[in-house]
């Protein structure tokens, strides 16, 4: 008899121990100095991963040549050449080289974003519309000669430019608060037609 009235005791006992033990470990928890434990393990978001190999630009002539030949690839061996309607360069530098760069290009009735940068070539299907004139790059000024023509000093050259080239026309554009901000220029005859601030 004796035995019965004491197993509820024992219960509310262990329960109360087991509530004792979790209560210190809320209240004390792991050790809160400022240091993680393991620094290594810390969450500190999204890092880019220190490679020169990611940091490399190209210049036009390369990614052309690069974008056209992935896209033979990605259409079954075609010896047909995509024609570019629009190109526009990110993160260009002085010598006109870029870190990336897209090209809108159309071959028969498909339409494509053409893209090339560290990571190599790749082909998204463009739905949207993309200027009427063709770009020949073999019949244009390089880029590196239209960043001249727009800083003939080469004053307040960041290495971040962009320039986008369509209907017969660049537009190099320079990072904010730049002062005039972006240049419009002929693409074949180097003619200076705007700045805007």
């Amino acid at each position: 008899m004796r035995l019965i009235h004491s197993l509820p005791l024992s219960f509310l006992a262990s329960g109360l121990v087991i509530v004792l033990c979790l209560c210190t470990a809320c209240v004390f928890g792991p050790s809160t100095s400022g240091q993680p434990a393991n620094p290594s393990a810390t969450d500190v978001g999204i890092v880019p991963i220190a490679s020169n190999y990611l940091n490399k630009s190209f210049t036009l002539e390369e990614a052309a040549s690069a974008v056209a030949d992935n896209y033979q690839n990605q259409v079954n061996g075609s010896l047909q050449n995509p024609t570019f309607y629009y190109i526009k360069g990110e993160n260009v530098d002085e010598s006109g080289k870029a870190e990336r760069w897209i090209f809108g290009a159309r071959v028969g009735n498909s339409t494509s974003m053409l893209i090339y940068d560290s990571t190599g070539a790749s082909r998204i299907t463009w739905q949207g519309l993309l200027p009427e004139q063709v770009i020949n790059t073999a019949s244009i000024l390089s880029p590196a000669s239209i960043i001249k023509i727009a800083y003939p000093e080469n004053q307040n050259i960041t290495g971040d430019l962009q320039l986008e080239i369509n209907n017969g026309e660049y537009t190099v554009t320079a990072p904010s608060g730049s002062h005039p901000q972006e240049y419009r220029i002929n693409a074949t005859t180097g003619v200076l037609i705007a700045t805007y601030a």
